[in-house]
């Protein structure tokens, strides 16, 4: 009964802003975030209350009630309440104003919740809202962020490997009341993200958001045409599915439709049934709640690693506009390396009577032609021998071009891995001689409430003695696997075909 009673200022400001926003910006959605179930429940309830329509989205919830919350979050409700597990991964960016109810001490995890709402794509000017009560520790974490982090106004990437476990650490100062190595910490802080900040300059020219980073708008910034477009893919799936046993439709809420037949169903490994998704990436991040169907979805992969299994001819004959008066071998091979360094390029090779290898990269789709009856040259197995030795060269090159770029990559990691080292080992270091200055001070003249915390002081010392022990090891762990890691190059025959002009 006494609880009931008891002011809560923080809440009252939060509702004042939110009513604020639905006065003035009916149409405005609201993300607010906490690190609480209670507090979120504590939320939704005060809001409900005032007739607020309000979404509440947490890692508990199942795939399918997720789903629901962010479709109806987007369709009715005016305000999305999450806890962080919800915060990952999301797109929340048909809201554009964020409320951090709580502050967690990790500044990696406020910066994922920026990226949920501020992204490529994101219309409007991104607000955020931070509620702390004054002369508390929440206001202590506030100026951290704010004023030396400065990351209300501009986001860090490099953070997540510099900071580290800094959160706990902070936590633990303050439980011991160790105001003055607080202090010292949050100096630490700033210098390392001054430290993140330049990184990011130097890296800036890639002009992109990497936390929405997607293939078809860098081709479009580079002015590269894609090898095949979320169109292409589509007619594929939707040819594929007719020819094995299944349909694509349209869906009455937006989107297609996979269905397959039993027997297909069982052929693909999947459920049988249907999937609902949408396969233009625009659409996709608009529709949170659909399949995204692009190559990497479940769904998608499986009919296309089927239809690519089948027994088919690789080689055909065929007339193309603008093709060779006097007809050619064309064979198209690609070049691909797995691992560490994944790249690719796909080469063909026009070899005629002459038998001179014309060799291009092949950059788009090339056009399909109409099937025509030819004699069979007595030139065309010179021709593929030819073709096939020019390729095992091409071979070579990318191969070696793999393995110098490998060496480029691990020396780069196991650069990155010493000075990640180094930090770690120095920061422990620092921190046990802190630790002994203080146990010697505090047993020599400590005050009574200093020599209460003196056996958790001393807990945190026998810690993080503990963690400088293991420090080398992790280290060799991580230089070992650093230096296993190597790509495998492989080639592989698309197609043989002859070619003529029509």
């Amino acid at each position: 009964g006494r609880l009931a009673n008891v002011h809560d200022s923080k809440l009252d400001e939060f509702l004042e802003v939110v009513e604020n926003i639905r006065s003035t910006e009916p149409e405005t959605k609201i993300v607010v975030f906490t690190g609480f179930k209670a507090t979120q429940k504590y939320l939704a309830d005060n809001l409900g209350r005032r007739g607020f329509a309000v979404s509440k989205f947490h890692g508990g919830l199942s795939l399918e009630d997720k789903e629901r919350a962010i479709r109806e979050f987007r369709d009715s409700s005016q305000i999305l309440i999450s806890t962080e597990a919800g915060g990952e991964g999301r797109n929340l960016q048909v809201a554009s104003v964020l409320i951090n109810y709580d502050l967690p001490w990790n500044p990696m995890k406020v910066e994922q919740r920026i990226g949920r709402l501020d992204r490529i794509g994101q219309k409007k000017r991104v607000r955020i809202l931070n509620l702390f009560r004054y002369e508390t520790v929440e206001e202590r974490v506030h100026a951290v962020l704010n004023d030396r982090i400065r990351l209300f106004e501009e986001s860090v990437g490099s953070l997540d490997a510099i900071l580290g476990d800094l959160e706990t650490e902070i936590e633990n100062l303050f439980m011991a009341g160790d105001h003055e190595n607080v202090a010292a910490l949050e100096q630490s802080i700033e210098a390392q993200v001054a430290e993140a900040r330049e990184t990011e300059r130097v890296m800036a020219d890639l002009a992109l958001d990497r936390s929405s980073f997607r293939r078809d708008q860098t081709n479009d910034l580079l002015g590269k045409e894609p090898l095949a477009t979320h169109s292409d893919l589509r007619c594929f799936v939707s040819d594929a599915l007719e020819h094995f046993g299944g349909t694509l439709q349209k869906h009455e809420d937006g989107g297609e439709v996979i269905s397959l037949s039993p027997r297909l169903a069982t052929q693909l490994e999947l459920p049988s049934g249907q999937q609902h998704g949408v396969f233009d990436p625009q659409v996709a991040l608009e529709r949170e709640d659909l399949d995204f169907f692009a190559l990497g979805n479940h769904w998608v992969d499986a009919v296309v690693e089927h239809a690519g299994n089948e027994n088919r001819s690789t080689a055909t004959v065929y007339s193309v506009p603008g093709g060779p008066a006097l007809p050619q071998l064309e064979i198209i091979y690609e070049f691909r390396s797995s691992g560490r360094n994944p790249r690719g390029e796909v080469i063909v090779h026009r070899v005629g009577q002459e038998l001179e290898v014309a060799e291009s990269l092949l950059r788009k789709m090339p056009v399909f032609g109409q099937s025509v009856r030819l004699e069979c040259p007595d030139w065309l197995r010179e021709a593929t021998s030819t073709s096939q030795a020019r390729m095992r060269e091409r071979l070579a090159t990318f191969s070696e071009e793999v393995r110098k770029a490998d060496e480029a990559l691990r020396e780069e990691d196991l650069k990155r891995n010493e000075r990640i080292t180094v930090y770690r080992r120095q920061r422990f270091v620092d921190r046990i001689e802190e630790h002994l200055a203080w146990i010697a001070q505090v047993e020599a003249s400590g005050t009574d409430n200093q020599k209460k915390i003196l056996p958790a002081r001393k807990g945190r010392l026998k810690k993080d003695q503990d963690r400088l022990d293991r420090i080398d090891t992790e280290s060799e762990r991580e230089r070992q696997k650093i230096l296993s890691q190597a790509s495998v190059p492989s080639s592989t025959t698309w197609s043989a075909a002859l070619v003529v002009g029509q």
